[in-house]
């Protein structure tokens, strides 16, 4: 569902801007997209934790808004802030405008560092619902 939402709102931005201004690149609001729906996941995933390891939406919500704003926070120190999904916006822009993306090295560790961040996550969860009742 979140991968579906990304995709009509890409889409959506891309006809809004090429009506107002001009047509970009499709590949790199494509690149965009994709970058967009990893860091959207990773919000996704830590929600689904909350929401496995409490078993209350109340209170998987609330973990979960606690833990978008303790990755923002943590993404002031800058050898985090390579790492984390904030850092994944700066090369989804510059790809979305011109398809160039201008620290390869720094859009790698975003990727990698909000991957395993997801997978972490995705594990936690898994072993939180495992030790749950039914």
């Amino acid at each position: 569902m979140l991968l579906a939402s990304t995709v009509v709102a890409v889409a959506a931005g891309w006809i809004y801007t090429a009506i107002l201004f001009e047509p970009l690149p499709v590949a790199g609001w494509v690149a965009m997209a994709a970058l967009s729906w990893l860091a959207l996941m990773a919000w996704a995933s830590i929600t689904f934790l909350a929401s496995a390891a409490t078993g209350s939406t109340t209170a998987a919500a609330g973990i979960g808004f606690v833990g978008i704003v303790v990755i923002s926070l943590a993404s002031i120190v800058p050898t985090l802030d390579r790492l984390l999904p904030p850092a994944l916006a700066a090369p989804a822009i510059q790809l979305a405008s011109d398809g160039v993306v201008t620290d390869a090295g720094a859009a790698i560790s975003a990727v990698l560092g909000t991957t395993a961040l997801i997978l972490v996550a995705a594990v936690g969860a898994q072993v939180a619902f495992r030790s749950r009742e039914l």
